[in-house]
C-alpha cells in the first residue's frame, strides 16, 4: 500500500516529506494490511469447513 502512495506523489512531495508523514503512510499501510488479513482468515475458515464436509460427504458415498 505504501509503494502505491509513495508512486502517486510527485518527487517534489517525496523530497519534501517529514518523518510524520513517513511514519503516517507506514501506519496506514500496515491497518490496510491488517483489515485484509483479518478478512481473508475470516473467509478462509468457512471455505475449509465447507471442503471438509464435502470430502467427508465424498468419502461416506464412497462407502455405501
Amino acid at each position: 500500500m505504501n509503494e502505491l502512495i509513495l508512486r502517486s506523489m510527485s518527487e517534489e512531495s517525496k523530497k519534501n516529506m517529514t518523518p510524520v508523514k513517513h511514519t503516517t503512510i507506514e501506519l496506514t499501510s500496515g491497518v490496510v494490511a491488517g483489515i485484509a488479513a483479518a478478512i481473508l482468515s475470516q473467509v478462509s475458515v468457512p471455505l475449509h469447513q465447507m471442503s471438509l464436509t464435502i470430502a467427508c460427504r465424498h468419502s461416506s458415498l464412497a462407502d455405501k
